[in-house]
């Protein structure tokens, strides 16, 4: 091999592994991940039956100075289902990325149906969505 290529191939490996900065990218928008949910998604409940639900999401807010996730649970007409804590569960969020869960109980629809997990997180200054996610699971 000529010395040209002895260089090119370390080079090669370089860029095709990211470079050498090994600095993770700070966040440019704001986002929200969906880390764990209890139960499980697509996971079957037994209409009339109490339902608890957990979610921890990770939320990272760029665009302001903080700002507020939240959980919502609605049945397949859309309407909100009654909780028994504080509905619709919220947290305050500051700037930045920050790791919270949401819990709450609702009785799944006695008619069946589908039950939909909304996890909203909306900037200061907004009345706007920023980001979300959603699970859902079937009532029988």
């Amino acid at each position: 091999m000529t010395p040209g290529r002895w260089l090119l191939l370390p080079l090669l490996a370089l860029v095709a592994c990211g470079g050498s900065d090994s600095t993770p990218t700070t966040p440019t928008r704001d986002w929200i991940e969906l880390n764990s949910l209890t139960p499980p998604r697509g996971t079957a409940v037994t209409a009339g039956e109490p339902l608890t639900i957990s979610a921890t999401v990770t939320c990272t807010i760029v665009s302001r100075d903080g700002g507020m996730v939240g959980l919502l649970i609605r049945d397949q007409g859309g309407r909100t289902l009654p909780g028994a804590g504080t509905s619709p569960q919220q947290v305050t969020l500051p700037a930045g990325t920050t790791t919270v869960s949401l819990t709450d109980t609702v009785t799944a629809p006695p008619s069946g149906g589908t039950i939909t997990v909304y996890v909203p997180m909306w900037v200061n200054g907004s009345n706007l969505t920023a980001a979300f996610t959603t699970a859902s699971y079937t009532v029988k």
